[in-house]
C-alpha cells in the first residue's frame, strides 16, 4: 500500500509538468546562435550592415540653415529618417566602370561643358575611347552634369541626397559650422582640414584624404549620428544634391527636375579660397546642364526600401 501511494503522489506532478512543458515550451522561440557560447532571442534587432562604401546616417532632428547668408535662411528644425550616404565622392574609376557597363554616358556626351580644362577635369576626352584621366582614378569624378550624376547613382540602385540630408550629415550631432568643428580652416593648418584653396594647383585631391573626424568632433559624438567614416564633406568638389534652388531655404524638399531651374550644390571645392564656402550650411546654385571642374557628387540610399 505504501509503495502504491508513493507512486500515486509522485507521478501526478511529473505528468502535469510534462504537459505544461509541451503546451508552453512548443511556443517558445528558438535560440539564435550569434557565435561560440553566445545566444540571443530572435526578436533582437538584426545587426545593420551598410552597403559597401556607405555609412548609415541615423535619423533625427536638426537645425537647418544659418545666419551666414541670405539664402541659408530662415532657420528651421527638420526631421529626417535614417539613410545611407557614400563615404566618399564618386571616383573617376567608379564612373568609368559605369560607362564600361553602358549604364552611364561618357561625361562629354550630349551636354554643354562650361569652365572646364584638360588640366582640371578628371576625365580625358582626348583618348579613344574617353576615359578617366591618368593618375585620377581615386579622385572625385568632376565635370559631370546634374543629370549624369543622377544617372550614375540610379545605375547603382542609389540616388542623389537631398540638401537636407547632406547638411544633416555634414553638421554632425553637434551641428558645427564645419564638418570638423567650428574653427575655420587656414592655409597654414597642419595637417590641412580640407582640399581647398588650390586654384593655382593641379585641381582635386584623392578622395578620403580629409575625414569628417579630422581635428574635429569626438568619436562618440560622430557615432551618435553614425558619421564615422565620411570623407571630404567640405572641399574637393561641390556635390550635386537633388534639390531645386530657391533664394529662401525651405524645410521641404523640391526635387531638381526642371532643366531651366537651378539645382543646389553643397560642400565647397578645391578652387575656392574663402573658408565660408566650406561651411556645412553654404549653398551653391547652378543650372543642371552645367559641368564644371569644381563639381562632383556622392550618392545616397534609403535605409528602408
Amino acid at each position: 500500500m505504501f509503495k502504491q501511494e508513493k507512486n500515486k503522489i509522485g507521478t501526478k506532478p511529473l505528468w502535469m509538468g510534462i504537459t505544461l512543458f509541451l503546451l508552453l515550451g512548443c511556443n517558445l522561440p528558438p535560440v539564435v546562435p550569434l557565435g561560440p557560447g553566445v545566444v540571443a532571442p530572435p526578436d533582437s534587432p538584426p545587426v545593420q550592415v551598410p552597403p559597401s562604401g556607405m555609412v548609415l546616417v541615423k535619423g533625427g532632428i536638426f537645425t537647418m540653415g544659418s545666419t551666414d547668408f541670405p539664402d541659408t535662411q530662415p532657420i528651421s528644425g527638420v526631421v529626417l529618417d535614417s539613410f545611407y550616404l557614400d563615404q566618399t565622392e564618386v571616383t573617376g574609376e567608379a564612373y568609368q566602370a559605369c560607362v564600361t557597363e553602358k549604364k552611364c554616358l561618357p561625361p562629354e556626351s550630349g551636354t554643354t561643358r562650361g569652365n572646364n580644362s584638360s588640366r582640371s577635369c578628371n576625365w580625358d576626352d582626348t583618348k579613344m575611347p574617353s576615359q578617366v584621366a591618368a593618375g585620377r582614378k581615386d579622385h572625385p569624378m568632376n565635370c559631370v552634369t546634374f543629370f549624369e550624376a543622377k544617372t550614375y547613382c540610379e545605375a547603382q540602385r542609389k540616388r542623389l541626397p537631398t540638401e537636407m540630408e547632406w547638411e544633416y550629415a555634414a553638421k554632425g550631432s553637434n551641428e558645427t559650422l564645419y564638418p570638423w568643428g567650428n574653427a575655420a580652416p587656414t592655409i597654414t593648418d597642419q595637417p590641412q582640414r580640407a582640399c581647398w584653396n588650390r586654384i593655382d594647383s593641379s585641381g582635386t585631391c584623392a578622395v578620403a584624404s580629409f575625414p569628417a573626424t579630422l581635428l574635429g568632433m569626438e568619436q562618440s559624438q560622430l557615432s551618435a549620428r553614425g558619421l564615422v567614416g565620411l570623407y571630404d564633406m567640405a572641399g574637393n568638389v561641390f556635390e550635386w544634391v537633388d534639390t531645386q534652388y530657391d533664394r529662401k531655404l525651405s524645410d521641404t524638399n523640391t526635387p531638381c527636375t526642371n532643366p531651366m531651374s537651378q539645382c543646389v550644390a553643397r560642400g565647397g571645392s578645391w578652387g575656392y579660397s574663402g573658408p565660408l564656402n566650406l561651411r556645412s550650411s553654404f549653398r551653391g546654385s547652378v543650372f543642371p546642364s552645367f559641368a564644371g571642374f569644381l563639381f562632383g557628387f556622392r550618392c545616397a540610399r534609403n535605409e528602408k526600401p
